[in-house]
């Protein structure tokens, strides 16, 4: 064996060495890391202290307070415009409310009495049990009729909100008007209907015209007034 040859061996085994302490930092450090105590943390510093480029040190061992800050940001982040959204409905929905309550309670106050919707109109059929005219089968007659020529305009009992405007084989037209409180108007047989659902009416506005439509032997208008979804008979408010 020649001299330079005996040369290389201790330096060899001088690097092999190096190599293997490294490997057991390595190894112990990544088992810390998983295991637990303070020994990741104090290699971690270790290093900020002795190198001058700490943006270096954090890419090799980040820090786990600043990765657990992002998180929480990333997750305001997320949850914060949802929130936003359903603020907004929330408050969309109140103010939608608003206006519906205003509505019916400035109207429901001019339901004490309620204006005869046909004016010079005749009283053909008053609320109570009769024979239908067109079965002969004795009912209950839900409302009041009014004959009056075709055409003749229909004036809204009171201010309201149209909550129904529909077509039926019985009532044929009609329309029904909302006034708060429970309180509800039926207008049928008519020949046009003016207003449409989700108008705001007032007290003798025009809503509709006198017709012959459904089951009806001439020309009148069938008008019906509903308290929480019961017939009354409509004498007991009209004005007359």
């Amino acid at each position: 064996m020649n001299e330079k040859s005996k040369k290389n061996i201790p330096e060899f085994n001088l690097f092999v060495l190096q190599i293997s302490a490294v490997a057991i930092v390595i190894v112990s450090v990544v088992v810390m890391k998983f295991c637990g105590g303070t020994f990741y943390t104090d290699v971690r510093n270790w290093y900020i202290e002795n190198f001058e480029d700490e943006t270096k040190v954090s890419e090799v061992i980040p820090d786990e307070k600043e990765s657990v800050r992002q998180d929480k940001e990333l997750e305001e982040i997320e949850i914060a415009p949802s929130y936003e959204t359903s603020q907004i409905e929330l408050n969309e929905e109140y103010e939608q409310t608003e206006v519906v309550e205003v509505v019916h309670a400035g109207s429901s106050a001019e339901c004490n009495t309620l204006k005869i919707p046909v004016s010079g109109a005749i009283l053909t059929s008053s609320y109570g049990n009769r024979a239908n005219p067109i079965t002969s089968v004795k009912e209950l007659h839900k409302g009041m009729d009014f004959a009056a020529p075709k055409g003749t305009g229909i004036a809204c009992a009171a201010a309201g909100k149209v909550v129904l405007v529909k077509t039926s084989p019985t009532y044929g037209k009609y329309i029904k008007v909302d006034h708060g409180s429970g309180l509800v108007t039926l207008y049928a047989h008519c020949n046009s209907i003016i207003k449409k659902e989700g108008d705001v009416v007032r007290k003798g506005e025009t809503i509709a015209t006198v017709g012959s439509t459904g089951q009806s032997t001439g020309n009148h208008l069938h008008f019906e007034v509903i308290l929480n979804g019961k017939n009354l008979n409509p004498e007991w408010l009209l004005s007359w």
